[in-house]
């Protein structure tokens, strides 16, 4: 199984020592890290690149995450990069697990309810333990997919009912079944 870690840059001074930690216990446990920027990158020079750089970086991540069964973040500094991330993980239907270091609750992410999210803290002598129960959980969580063709007529309708509700066009159709899967069930 695939994963994508990442974590904030800015945070590398402070808990770069967990960051290994968690990627290292990722491969232990048998998955497949999907990138490693994180330590390839220096701190000061992250920050320092073009905008075709910042471009190169936006597409690389999106794919990383595309290419990914789970998402795992280490949220224990605040970061809107890292809620981007989440964000984006959460929309393209991936399981995500925001880890925080015990006692530094991430209130944020904590606030978001979507069964995919699994916010969770560690302490440094129990990451593998924390990462074998959340990617158990996390590997019930990954979905199916297929393609399915709409007539244009059906994609404006979609388009236009997803953006008043705010939700992707998956989750809309996802919640049609479900709701239709209850209403079957109660008959």
């Amino acid at each position: 199984m695939k994963v994508y870690f990442t974590a904030s840059i800015r945070g590398k001074r402070l808990y770069g020592e967990n960051y290994k930690k968690i990627f290292e216990a990722i491969q232990e446990l048998g998955y497949q890290n999907v990138d490693d920027l994180l330590f390839r990158i220096e701190l000061g020079k992250f920050y320092e690149g073009s905008q075709k750089d910042r471009v190169n970086l936006y597409r690389e991540t999106i794919s990383k995450i595309r290419n990914a069964d789970i998402v795992i973040l280490e949220v224990s500094i605040p970061s809107l990069s890292m809620g981007y991330v989440m964000e984006k993980s959460l929309v393209e239907g991936k399981p995500v697990i925001a880890l925080y270091l015990e006692g530094l609750n991430s209130y944020f992410a904590e606030g978001i309810e979507d069964e995919r999210l699994q916010v969770l803290p560690y302490r440094q002598d129990d990451i593998k333990k924390t990462l074998k129960y959340a990617t158990e959980e996390a590997r019930k969580q990954i979905d199916a997919r297929f393609t399915i063709l709409f007539p244009p007529r059906i994609m404006v309708y979609l388009d236009k009912v997803c953006k008043e509700k705010g939700v992707p066009r998956s989750v809309f159709i996802r919640n049609l079944i479900e709701e239709r899967m209850r209403k079957r069930k109660e008959k």
